[in-house]
């Protein structure tokens, strides 16, 4: 079973795996808004509750994947001129 991952303007994003949902919790960079006592995840040193829904504890802009094409911009040096 998955997580919903939140925006920061609270609009779903994708299901995201829930250890990775924990790791983001217990990094700081997410927090659980809502979690699963049923399924514990436990540590040598701490107990944390599995996350339903998370969300982004600050706002970050999404990254530019640069696999995406490429437009090829269209200028002066690009138009061919008639003869």
């Amino acid at each position: 079973m998955g997580c919903l991952a939140l925006n920061a303007s609270y609009e779903p994003l994708t299901i995201i795996p829930v250890r990775r949902a924990v790791r983001l919790v217990i990094d700081r960079k997410a927090e659980a808004l809502e979690v699963d006592d049923k399924r514990p995840f436990r540590s040598e040193r701490a107990h944390y509750a599995a996350p339903v829904v998370s969300g982004p504890r600050r706002h970050q802009a999404r990254p530019v994947h640069s696999c995406a094409p490429q437009v090829p911009q269209a200028g002066h040096q690009h138009v061919s001129l008639r003869p």
